[in-house]
């Protein structure tokens, strides 16, 4: 078995595993946040799930348009992400239209990717494999790090969120609250490594799958228990 059809199998097991984790969310109606946790789940397993089929295209027009499915996933997960945070440690009211402003990059990042031929402002070039052991490159523009530097600051908050509110909590939940954290600090390093290129396959993103675990981690500590 390549490094890609393993990886690809690995983004579906992910996917698998954030469905299993937004059902089993969904479920739960006690939990501050279950919607927008279920939801931000939704988008790690499209992310995913699509991901593991780029890996395995070889047509250039199969690989941007995956790409772009990719990105309704990849550009919601931080909003839902705050949101789940916000809604959980009782900082903000996700029904506040005020917050609509946080969809302003996504919005503009999905426009740039399925506009992206006309600009070149997300993809400045799409470099297609030379070898079997070599994937599809995306060369980023100046949107995708207009997005990616909005996801990191959301994630911030979000994981600040969850620290700060670590002292209102009895030992017991303490302990899940630092899964929490720990748990969302693993995709961050994660995509910190695919950015720097430290991966077994130039190009090869498994911040889907770190993501998954995560969720997976949320559901053991805190949905699960607090029924």
């Amino acid at each position: 078995m390549s490094w890609i059809d393993l990886s690809a199998g690995t983004m579906w097991m992910a996917a698998a595993l954030a469905i299993w984790a937004a059902l089993s969310a969904s479920r739960n109606i006690s939990v501050a946040g279950r919607r927008s946790f279920t939801r931000m789940q939704a988008a790690i397993a499209l992310w995913a799930a699509t991901a593991g089929i780029e890996l395995l295209v070889t047509n250039l027009t199969q690989h941007v348009w995956l790409a772009r499915i990719q990105y309704f996933g990849i550009v919601s997960l931080p909003v839902f992400w705050l949101f789940f945070a916000g809604r959980y440690t009782q900082r903000i009211n996700v029904r506040d239209r005020r917050l609509g402003i946080l969809w302003l990059v996504p919005i503009v990042t999905m426009i740039a990717a399925f506009t992206n031929n006309w600009h070149h402002l997300l993809w400045r070039d799409i470099i297609l494999p030379t070898r079997e052991d070599t994937l599809t490159t995306f060369v980023h523009g100046p949107v995708f790090w207009l997005n990616w530097i909005h996801a990191y600051v959301l994630l911030a908050v979000g994981t600040v969120w969850m620290a700060m509110s670590l002292k209102h909590y009895s030992a017991r939940y303490r302990v899940q609250l630092w899964l929490l954290i720990v748990g969302v600090v693993a995709p961050w390093v994660g995509n910190l490594l695919y950015i720097l290129g430290w991966v077994p396959l130039a190009g090869l993103d498994m911040t889907p799958v770190a993501f998954s675990i995560t969720g997976a981690c949320f559901i053991a500590s805190v949905f699960s228990v607090r029924r």
